[in-house]
């Protein structure tokens, strides 16, 4: 039995240790099948980790690539390029969202290689606005079976859609910037582990992109402030410009001299050939054309310009001159007429034509129209050397500017000369008052001689008279021309050595007549009596006119007139001439102006030239001129005078 359980029970053993084996072998199996899936499944995840670190290199050399750049289209096309190699898909396209948020924009490939299409997209519409409204990607296995699909850009490109994977791009605030496409896997569809990758990719796409506007801001603003500071040079060297010429014009003695200095500031900012300055006549009212004369003129041929004139029919230079056009040429050697101003020069390249305009007040034109610009010449520059572009629109604003301000020089001068011809009329008028006002005492002598004359037997006495009769016509005469010259500011003297004590009998003899018949009281003092340094006959008009008007100041109720000359105490080689009289005083009311021409106070028949003439001799002799007088006592000149 033993045995047969022996036998027995090692068949069993031998049986179930075969059963053993094969399940060790299953399990064996099973554990290699496993550690198969496992290692397959650790390869997938390493080849997607690659494909993601490869995706990260890609953008990163991306980036590097265009961080100097700022052509974003380049860049999108870059990133597209790139992303569809890496997504294994016919094609990868970029949507960027506008600034407003409204739309999408891209550049499509057309399929038959034609010219990339600009594709417009609502925001919403299509799979890339569904997406890019809502944020969140979408994986379509056939775009045509999706509803949100529009085969509009297909039917322009002429390329099929057909599998799709969207990621949107946002930027660091989580807002939308635009939407990345993966369209047509072409191995089959696209994962799990695609749209890891592409949301890798779209990551670093939008700081890509991101990069590359603010590189084109940056860009944009660097040369918007390059351009600024170009504006601002050009402004500072105009506004030295126009200092240097509004200087010249405000040193200038006449027009000649601020149009000169205006020229030479211009030249020295734009030098050329020759510069000059064309004025217009005055307008005429007989129907014939103005003529035009140049002014001044400067530059190494500016001489070829001096003393041109011509009328204003010419169809260049009228054109600047009637019409009050500017007038810019370059590069044209045949004008279709040369305006005389320019026939001495063998070959204009650039000319330069600005009007002088004035825009006169409607109350000022004396033709009574409606105020605006009145042309009064034109500005000419020739053959520009500094910029061989010739004169472009910068150049001729500052040329206009400057013309603006030559035109006020000239505006500013005709006033001025109107002014001074209206005063010299208005001298010239009291200077004919005055001269019958001062022709009395020697019309009334020589009315006396002529009268002595005719009654006088002895030819010795009439001969004496005669002589007497010619010397008051020479003081006619010299008294006209003294006052002629006076309202004309030509007066001039003769300064000689007169003996003193003669001087002053003739001051006597002048006094015993101009005082004769009033009631005022005259005495002569002559302390000194050595040489004194002056035009006798301007000196007797100096103390005709004081006594005149110390005379006339003390009036019928008379007073005391003393005319006494003396050496000064406090100058050496000085000689004082004084006139004293008792009368009421000078007016407060003429304080301040008693030596301006035609002021007057309290006389019928005053012309107010006496007292301004007696200034303007004085100063002719270097000499001085002090006045005191007290209300109620009286009023004292002294002149001083040099010892001869």
């Amino acid at each position: 039995m033993s045995g047969a359980n022996g036998a027995g029970g090692g068949g069993a053993h031998g049986a179930g240790g075969g059963e053993m084996e094969r399940a060790g072998g299953a399990r064996d199996a099973r554990l290699a099948e496993a550690g198969e899936s496992e290692v397959a499944q650790l390869r997938e995840r390493l080849r997607q980790t690659e494909e993601r670190l490869a995706g990260l290199q890609q953008m990163s050399q991306i980036a590097q690539l265009l961080s100097g750049g700022r052509d974003l289209e380049r860049v999108l096309a870059e990133i597209g390029r790139r992303t569809a190699a890496l997504m294994e898909c016919e094609r990868a396209t970029l949507f960027l969202v506008s600034e407003d948020g409204r739309t999408l924009t891209t550049r499509v490939e057309r399929a038959d290689g034609g010219d990339a299409l600009e594709i417009a997209l609502p925001m919403g519409r299509g799979i890339a606005g569904w997406v890019a409204e809502h944020g969140r990607a979408v994986n379509v296995k056939d775009a045509y079976k999706d509803p949100r699909f529009d085969p509009r850009i297909d039917r322009e490109t002429g390329f099929t859609t057909r599998s799709m994977l969207c990621q949107p791009l946002r930027d660091r605030h989580e807002r939308p910037l635009g939407v990345v496409q993966a369209l047509n896997k072409r191995a089959g569809y696209f994962t799990t582990a695609d749209e890891a990758l592409l949301e890798t990719l779209a990551s670093q796409a939008a700081i890509v992109i991101r990069s590359s506007r603010l590189i084109a801001d940056l860009a944009d603003k660097h040369h918007a402030l390059l351009d600024t500071q170009v504006r601002l040079q050009e402004r500072n060297s105009e506004i030295d410009l126009l200092f240097a010429i509004e200087r010249a014009a405000a040193l200038a003695r006449d027009l000649d001299d601020a149009l000169e200095g205006a020229l030479a500031a211009t030249s020295s900012e734009y030098p050329c050939d020759a510069a000059a300055v064309v004025l217009l006549d005055e307008p005429s009212h007989e129907g014939r054309a103005r003529r035009w004369r140049v002014k001044r003129a400067t530059g190494e041929h500016g001489a070829r310009l001096e003393g041109l004139s011509g009328d204003w029919s010419e169809p260049i230079l009228g054109a600047a001159l009637r019409e009050g056009r500017d007038v810019v040429l370059f590069d044209d050697p045949v004008l279709p007429e040369v305006p005389a101003l320019l026939t001495t020069f063998s070959r204009i390249e650039s000319l330069a034509l600005i009007p002088l305009r004035w825009r006169a007040p409607e109350e000022a034109r004396a033709d009574g129209g409606a105020a605006g610009d009145d042309v009064l010449g034109a500005f000419v520059l020739v053959n520009s050397r500094r910029f061989p572009r010739g004169f472009d629109e910068l150049d001729r604003h500052k040329l206009g500017v400057i013309a603006s301000r030559m035109a006020l020089s000239v505006t500013l001068s005709r006033a001025l000369e109107e002014e001074r011809k209206a005063e010299r009329m208005a001298a010239i008028g009291g200077a004919l008052s005055s001269i019958v006002h001062d022709l009395r005492t020697p019309l009334t002598l020589l009315d006396g001689y002529a009268r002595l004359m005719a009654r006088e037997a002895e030819a010795e006495a009439r001969a004496e008279l005669r002589d007497k009769h010619k010397a008051q016509i020479a003081v006619v005469n010299a008294m006209i021309h003294d006052v002629l010259a006076f309202a004309r500011g030509q007066s001039q003297v003769l300064p000689r050595k007169v003996w003193a004590r003669d001087f002053m009998s003739e001051i006597e003899e002048m006094l015993r007549i101009e005082l004769a018949g009033s009631r005022v009281e005259a005495r002569v003092e002559a302390s000194y009596r050595g040489g004194v340094r002056m035009d006798e006959a301007k000196m007797k008009r100096v103390v005709t006119n004081l006594v005149r008007n110390a005379r006339e100041a003390m009036g019928e109720r008379g007073g005391a007139l003393t005319v006494s000359i003396a050496e000064d105490p406090g100058a050496r080689g000085w000689v004082r001439l004084t006139v004293e009289d008792t009368g009421p005083g000078i007016p407060a009311e003429m304080e301040g102006r008693l030596f301006q021409s035609f002021s007057s106070y309290g006389k019928a028949h005053g012309t107010g030239l006496g007292l301004a003439i007696v200034k303007t001799i004085v100063d002719q002799h270097e000499g001085t001129l002090e006045v005191s007088s007290r209300p109620g006592i009286g009023t004292t000149f002294v002149i001083g005078l040099h010892a001869a």
